[in-house]
């Protein structure tokens, strides 16, 4: 028979059984590029086009595509697909915060590290010198090369100093932002990034050849 007393005195002692054990939280790893949960997509690019102040240059290209009937003359400007296709949020249905906050934290986080690639490249020029085709039987472009050099007589982009051959700096931002966005890599296609600003489509090549002579 227990007794008040021996309830009591149970109660007292320590018990033999073991503690169970608490999985502590996993802890986030730390990582210096853009790692927000998100889906490429083909109507986003980071892109190159010329400032608006190049008033010439818009007036020079927008004239060579129209003559060049490009089928997508009134779908973008001229430009230079840096990252392409580029990232979208993906809504996170789970969270308490609102479309609008996830989406102004994702665009906010994207802007930072464009900044972080910006940042680490030198100011340079843009000079389209000279024109080029790829393509084959089936479809083709026309495209102008988009020859880059360091404004100022300062370090390269990233203050690389390796053995070899100096990258153009246009290259070599575009290293800088794969870097930050490393899903991003379809520019480099068989490991190089051939920069290009496309003037306009052809249904083969043998038209586009015939146009790259006659714009030269």
């Amino acid at each position: 028979t227990l007794s008040s007393d021996n309830i009591l005195q149970a109660k007292s002692k320590k018990s033999n059984w073991p503690r169970p054990y608490i999985v502590p939280p996993p802890v986030e790893e730390e990582v210096d590029y853009f790692n927000i949960k998100s889906r490429k997509e083909h109507y986003l690019t980071i892109a190159l086009v010329p400032p608006p102040s190049a008033n010439q240059a818009w007036e020079q290209l927008m004239t060579l595509r129209r003559e060049c009937t490009d089928p997508g003359f009134y779908r973008w400007p001229p430009h230079v697909n840096l990252l392409y296709p580029f990232l979208d949020m993906t809504l996170n249905k789970k969270s308490k915060e609102t479309y609008e906050v996830q989406l102004s934290k994702f665009r906010n986080e994207i802007s930072n590290h464009l900044e972080i690639a910006a940042r680490r490249c030198k100011p340079f020029d843009v000079t389209l010198d000279s024109f080029g085709t790829f393509g084959g039987r089936a479809r083709a472009v026309l495209w102008a090369y988009p020859k880059t050099k360091y404004t100022t007589t300062q370090q390269p982009c990233d203050d690389d100093e390796d053995e070899g051959e100096e990258e153009e700096p246009l290259i070599a931002l575009q290293r800088l932002l794969e870097e930050q966005f490393p899903k991003c890599t379809e520019q480099r296609k068989g490991g190089t990034f051939n920069p290009h600003m496309t003037v306009s489509h052809y249904p083969n090549i043998d038209f586009a050849t015939t146009a790259k002579e006659e714009v030269e």
